[in-house]
């Protein structure tokens, strides 16, 4: 048994929604997915204001489950009868997602929690074993440094930056303003090449 709250509501699964008091690993399985949903959509998936909110957004999206889905979501301490939405299929909402991520989706997105895969199960999925895999982590790019630049030490440097150009990096004007993102947009500072 865990802590309801725990969890943020952007990412709490339908049966915490409905007060379930008993459940296992499903429900870190459904916020993986919420979560894995966020980064394809790049924006949150299922951003709820209120549980009641929440669970009609899910259901909005991913359509609102009948008793032939999840058998025993009418014993849920909070259950209550929804508007019943068809959903959207996931390819229409990850269009640019493979078939083999979709189908990851779709396991961690069950609404019956004993029908949503496990960890290890995902882990098995076609997605995860397709060619390119994984880079090693000796192969990973490692950082120059780790030496962290104090504060000071970086107000310097953006001191020079400003000399370089003919500025005054000394004057109460730039003084005032070294921590005003806008003096620095109207300043010709080197940019990247693109």
């Amino acid at each position: 048994m865990f802590m309801r709250r725990k969890i943020r509501g952007w990412y709490r699964c339908p049966e915490l929604l409905f007060g379930a008091r008993q459940y296992g690993t499903g429900v870190d399985m459904w916020a993986v997915g919420c979560i894995l949903a966020e980064l394809l959509l790049r924006v949150p998936f299922l951003p709820g204001e209120s549980d009641l909110d929440q669970l009609s957004r899910i259901f909005q999206v991913l359509g609102t489950p009948t008793e032939k889905d999840w058998p025993k979501i009418k014993a849920l301490p909070d259950f209550i009868e929804f508007k019943s939405f068809p959903g959207t299929p996931l390819k229409e909402i990850f269009i640019a997602a493979s078939d083999d991520l979709l189908d990851v989706l779709a396991e961690m997105l069950k609404m019956d929690p004993i029908q949503r895969c496990t960890s290890t199960e995902a882990l098995k999925m076609e997605y995860f074993s397709n060619k390119p895999g994984p880079t090693p982590g000796t192969q990973l790019p490692r950082p120059n440094s780790n030496k962290i630049v104090p504060q000071k030490e970086e107000n310097m440097s953006l001191k020079r930056k400003i000399q370089a150009q003919g500025g005054d990096a000394g004057s109460d004007h730039c003084r005032k303003n070294l921590h005003n993102p806008r003096f620095f947009s109207a300043m010709s500072l080197p940019s990247c090449p693109e």
